[in-house]
């Protein structure tokens, strides 16, 4: 469905009364009723909440107001241009770090962009593009700390990250650690290990996660780590690098990955501890997770702890089958395409046993074909997802499978 101006809809109603701290809260500056709708009903679903205002002046009252991650911006306004906002945005320094997405029936201008915009579309536009818009904004207005020790600083994350993130701020000690985590939720932790100890990186992961456990960790080390203390290190995150030729590729990559990724996602610890009922439909559910890439399995064990599940893990064919002489599991869920041992193999592996011959299995991969599918079952599978996770269907085929038994 394309939004656009369409026929008057009715005055809008929005979350400036129902905001909560912690809110990812888009403002919408745009005088058409009906785009405000149809935004206010795409950000329920992503589980933003909306402000929103009709004319320029309104829009500069709830930004200062609210202080909103992300801005999407109409040209056409009934008091003012748009361009005469975004400058007002933009020169005002409590204003200028909200990232502006501009989103105009107005053909696209290079001088808005040099004026720092995050993007801009041209009406009509779909629910797909609107989302894929706050994303990028919501991204552009990510907060990074970094809690340097010698091995990297604020500088040289902003020159890796550049658009991606918004301010990136430095702690050397213990005292301005405490002011950091006291003024705002930082998207991205990154804890520098070089020149302190494993157990130092730790505990400032500690504070960093009793401050507020939305915030994502990244370990940052200029020497190698042993295996035992990477083990350690995997407990908080799933992102550690070592300095390497290629380092900067890496870091950027992991810096993307957790800017647009939602905080809950990347705290496996507040899955756990979380209280909430709708998050305990695995609970005692004992999971089995197959998948070579530490990023996909931190991930696919986070959203199944979550929701109650007790998970182990492994990273190739031959350690599922391993875990699963030493202790019984309720479902294997297992990734497809791995080396040495591949998700077929693995799966015929397990299904050639009597004593397993009723576990549930789930496959993942990234081939998203009807043979693929078909494969997969003809192997053993019970079922079969295909990637990126749709993780509330992983959640719903998981609880269905592992009831079954």
């Amino acid at each position: 469905m394309l939004l656009a101006h369409t026929e008057p809809a009715p005055a809008i109603v929005d979350d400036r009364e129902r905001l909560a701290a912690g809110d990812r809260v888009i403002l919408l500056i745009d005088d058409d009723p009906a785009f405000g709708l149809a935004l206010m009903e795409i950000n329920g679903k992503l589980g933003h909440k909306t402000l929103v205002a009709a004319c320029g002046a309104d829009g500069l009252a709830l930004a200062h107001r609210h202080r909103p991650a992300g801005i999407l911006l109409d040209l056409g306004l009934p008091d003012m241009d748009g361009n005469r906002v975004l400058h007002a945005l933009k020169t005002d320094p409590e204003l200028a770090q909200i990232p502006v997405y501009v989103i105009s029936a107005r053909d696209r201008d290079a001088a808005l962009l040099r004026q720092g915009i995050v993007g801009y579309l041209q009406k009509p536009v779909d629910a797909e593009q609107i989302a894929r818009a706050e994303s990028e904004v919501l991204a552009a207005g990510a907060a990074l700390l970094v809690v340097s020790s010698g091995g990297i600083g604020a500088e040289e994350i902003s020159r890796i990250a550049g658009f991606r993130c918004g301010l990136v701020r430095q702690c050397v000690d213990d005292a301005a650690l405490q002011e950091a985590l006291a003024e705002r939720v930082w998207r991205l932790a990154i804890v520098d290990l070089s020149g302190r100890s494993v157990d130092d990186g730790i505990a400032v992961a500690e504070v960093i996660r009793r401050s507020d456990p939305r915030s994502a960790l990244l370990f940052f080390s200029t020497d190698p780590l042993s295996e035992q203390d990477e083990a350690r290190l995997r407990a908080y995150t799933d992102s550690i690098i070592v300095k390497t030729p290629q380092v900067d590729r890496r870091l950027l990559d992991n810096i993307e990955r957790f800017v647009r990724e939602a905080p809950k996602a990347s705290d496996r610890r507040v899955a756990m501890e979380s209280g909430e009922a709708a998050g305990k439909r695995l609970s005692g559910r004992q999971i089995l997770v197959v998948d070579d890439d530490p990023r996909n399995l931190f991930v696919v064990t986070a959203a199944l702890e979550q929701n109650g599940a007790l998970v182990r893990g492994a990273i190739n064919g031959k350690q599922a089958l391993a875990a699963l002489e030493k202790g019984q599991v309720d479902l294997v869920v297992t990734d497809i395409m791995m080396p040495e041992m591949d998700g077929y193999q693995t799966i015929a592996r397990i299904r050639g046993n009597p004593a397993l011959a009723d576990l549930p299995i789930i496959a993942l991969t990234a081939k998203a074909l009807p043979e693929d599918k078909e494969k997969a079952l003809a192997a053993g599978a019970n079922d079969y997802l295909s990637k990126p996770v749709d993780y509330d269907v992983l959640i719903n085929m998981v609880a269905l499978w592992s009831a079954r038994r």
